[in-house]
């Protein structure tokens, strides 16, 4: 559930225009996202 409330978050950053939100929007989602992807390529098939 925490998880969910950050991308949420980065998400509304990522749509209210201008730089620096987006840059927060990136800074908040992108290790998110990216820790998720590595997880479910360890994951057993």
């Amino acid at each position: 559930m925490p998880l969910r409330v950050v991308m949420s978050g980065a998400g509304l950053a990522l749509m209210h225009p201008g730089t620096i939100t987006d840059l927060i929007g990136l800074a908040l989602g992108g290790p998110i996202h990216l820790w998720q992807r590595l997880r479910l390529r360890k994951a057993p098939a």
